[in-house]
């Protein structure tokens, strides 16, 4: 009776014992996750606030291929010619050009600027020199348009308009005694792709300051 007795006693005392140390834990872990999250918020509190910059502003310098910087306006192209100095402008970063001649401008465009393809610096009557300006087109063309330049020792000049927007080829100059003559084949690009058109070539003469086609 007595061993009954002293197993139920033992029983109890052990159940209390137990709930009282689990007390005493969840008491203990809850007072230290306290104690960290007031720590954490007092580290906060000491850490300023700072706007970070998910897009930095954009640089407003231009930068070429190397990584120098291109301050504008600078020169594209220049040739001295016997009607002064022929100049080829990048007014500013946003493909405005403009052609000087003997300081005066005697053309304005947009997009990639023109260069001098050839100076042809020999008399066609009525010109005392001729220069062939090319300009690019920024896509898989080899070339853009081209124009001619007639030039006079007077300072004078005759620049007709640009000829064709788009050319698989390099154009071929030759000359004749009052006429320049410009050929340009015809076909696809070396870097052909699929679905890209047929580029039209042809020849072109300049005489007497105007421009005609020949086929």
């Amino acid at each position: 009776m007595k061993s009954i007795f002293f197993r139920i006693f033992a029983t109890c005392l052990t159940f209390t014992f137990g709930s009282w140390c689990t007390d005493i834990s969840d008491r203990t872990y809850l007072q230290s996750a306290c104690h960290l999250t007031t720590t954490i918020q007092n580290i906060d509190s000491r850490v300023p606030n700072k706007k970070v910059a998910i897009f930095p502003a954009q640089s407003e310098k231009s930068m070429d291929y190397m990584g120098r910087e291109i301050k504008f306006p600078r020169t594209w192209d220049k040739k001295h010619t016997v009607a002064g100095d022929l100049e080829i402008l990048e007014r500013d970063s946003s493909l405005d050009w403009q052609i000087k001649l003997d300081g005066k401008v005697i053309l304005t465009g947009d997009g990639l600027p023109p260069g001098i393809e050839k100076d042809i610096n020999i008399r066609i009557a009525p010109f005392d020199e001729v220069i062939i300006l090319t300009q690019e087109s920024g896509s898989c063309c080899e070339l853009g348009n081209f124009r001619f330049l007639g030039l006079s020792r007077n300072k004078s000049y005759r620049l007709p308009k640009a000829i064709g927007d788009g050319f698989a080829y390099r154009p071929k100059i030759s000359t004749g005694k009052d006429l320049v003559k410009i050929k340009i084949h015809g076909g696809n690009t070396n870097h052909h792709l699929a679905g890209e058109p047929y580029l039209f070539g042809g020849t072109w003469i300049f005489k007497n300051g105007k421009v005609r086609k020949t086929n």
